[in-house]
């Protein structure tokens, strides 16, 4: 019989049960800051009409299409969902009952066909929380707090979420004579987005080299597989003026005014949104460690219509934006014909996990059992059963052993290996005598309990257990 190479597609992972169980603790923590924001959780399925996800035009991206074997030629096409904002606009735009402002969450799978790296999976999970019916710039400002929230409730202190807003790029477009909206302002706002990659000189250089249109460039020229601008020097002057505006978020949003101010009646509307946002932040008591404005966030998708955000890890740089999001006010017309206000961020836990790697964040249990009943004697089976019962029904992860080597030291081993805190003997003696001996592998102590209290003892020592980690140094 001929084997098969158990091995994996490029850009997908195995998440085994040590980071399983880790991963499910951050999805809690998650979960618990976005609830306690409001949010409430929706889930849509994985395949939608591929128009739903592209709006009838070609993607921004490498979708992945699906079919049945079976499938024929009169079969709607379908594909899986690259992300999670365009199936929630589907589902306000079928479902009109549903409250406004809707304030939901999400976690799923979603798929792109993206070139495999770093942190940058083609199958990967989002957790996405959303604001949708809501044009208030409470609104940006309580996503921006979110983030903020979500990444110190998973343990992270050294991030920054940098934000800017649409309307800046669009002002700046103006003040150089593109037309907001137009395919040369998207091209400009791809190019820009190409800064942390080639740097500030690189984009000027970009900006200024001749504009070649598709149909005219020479797929086998590598000097030809990317088209400039062709702007003139004094528009590079202006995009290079806007993209060296920095410092904290007070002085880039002065800068920004001075920019604009009576050159821009869209660039000062922008920069008054920035500013708003940033007075909200301070009235909540959110740190400036954790927050700024950054000019240079672009966000590629091209439904966002304001706000956008960004989220990078001081110490993971390499990974780029872990949680990210904006304002996308027209995608909901995609189905209704009528704007709707929305705005949301979304976590790439595949990403954020592998940057938790990295770091040396991820640590925990190799499994959920908290207690593993031994059995010593096959004639005392029913007393194991009993007690496997007693603690499954006072709400205690436990198991009972079934390997085939049943000698005690292989017992033992299992249960350390596997990080078990807890080990149930019950022998001959314990039997008659309505006992357990219970074993705490991480005190190193055996005692015997009597029957009737052994879960209120156990429940005793995992609130030592918990104290323990919390307070190393002082001991027992």
């Amino acid at each position: 019989m001929s084997t098969i190479k158990p091995s994996l597609p490029a850009g997908v992972r195995d998440y085994l049960p040590p980071e399983m169980l880790f991963r499910a603790s951050v999805l809690r923590r998650i979960t618990q800051v976005y609830e306690q924001f409001g949010f409430s959780p929706i889930e849509t399925p994985a395949i939608e009409r591929e128009e739903v996800l592209t709006g009838g035009k070609p993607p921004d991206m490498i979708i992945w299409r699906a079919r049945t074997s079976g499938a024929n030629k009169d079969d709607e096409s379908l594909a899986l969902h690259y992300d999670l904002t365009v199936p929630l606009s589907r589902v306000v735009a079928a479902y009109p009952d549903l409250p406004r402002p809707f304030r939901r969450y999400q976690c799923q799978k979603v798929w792109r066909g993206e070139k495999p790296q770093a942190g940058r999976y083609r199958e990967f999970m989002q957790f996405d929380a959303d604001i949708v019916g809501s044009a208030s710039l409470l609104a940006d400002t309580e996503i921006v707090w979110l983030m903020v929230s979500a990444m110190r409730a998973v343990g992270f202190e050294r991030f920054k979420v940098r934000f800017s807003t649409r309307k800046v790029l669009n002002a700046l477009a103006g003040l150089i004579g593109i037309e907001s909206g137009s395919p040369r302002a998207r091209d400009l706002f791809r190019i820009l987005d190409k800064q942390d990659k080639i740097g500030r000189e690189g984009v000027a250089a970009l900006l200024a080299k001749k504009f070649v249109a598709d149909e005219e460039r020479d797929a086998n020229d590598p000097d030809a597989t990317e088209s400039g601008l062709g702007l003139t020097d004094e528009q590079v002057r202006v995009v290079k003026t806007f993209m060296e505006i920095d410092g904290d978020a007070r002085s880039v949003i002065s800068k920004l005014s001075e920019l604009f101010i009576e050159r821009s009646a869209l660039g000062e509307n922008a920069v008054n949104d920035l500013r708003t946002i940033c007075d909200g932040l301070d009235n909540l008591g959110v740190s400036q460690d954790y927050w700024t404005v950054d000019v240079s966030v672009a966000r590629g998708l091209a439904y966002y219509t304001g706000p956008v955000f960004e989220t990078t890890l001081t110490d993971c740089p390499e990974f780029g934006s872990v949680m990210s999001g904006g304002r996308y006010d027209d995608l909901v017309a995609r189905f209704t014909g009528d704007s709707m206000p929305a705005v949301g961020a979304s976590i790439g836990v595949d990403r954020l996990f592998a940057a938790m790697e990295k770091l040396g964040m991820v640590k925990g249990p190799k499994t959920a059992t908290q207690v593993l009943v031994t059995v010593m004697d096959q004639q005392l089976i029913s007393q194991c059963l009993e007690t496997l019962q007693m603690l499954r029904s006072a709400g205690i992860p436990s198991e009972i052993y079934m390997g085939s080597n049943t000698a005690l030291k292989a017992q033992m081993a299992y249960a350390l290996n596997q990080g078990i805190p807890f080990l149930i003997f019950i022998g001959v003696e314990e039997s008659q005598n309505g006992i357990v001996t219970l074993k705490d592998t991480k005190n190193r102590e055996q005692f015997p309990v009597p029957l009737e209290g052994l879960v209120e003892m156990i429940q005793i020592k995992q609130r030592l257990h918990l104290l323990q980690e919390r307070y190393p140094a002082k001991g027992k």
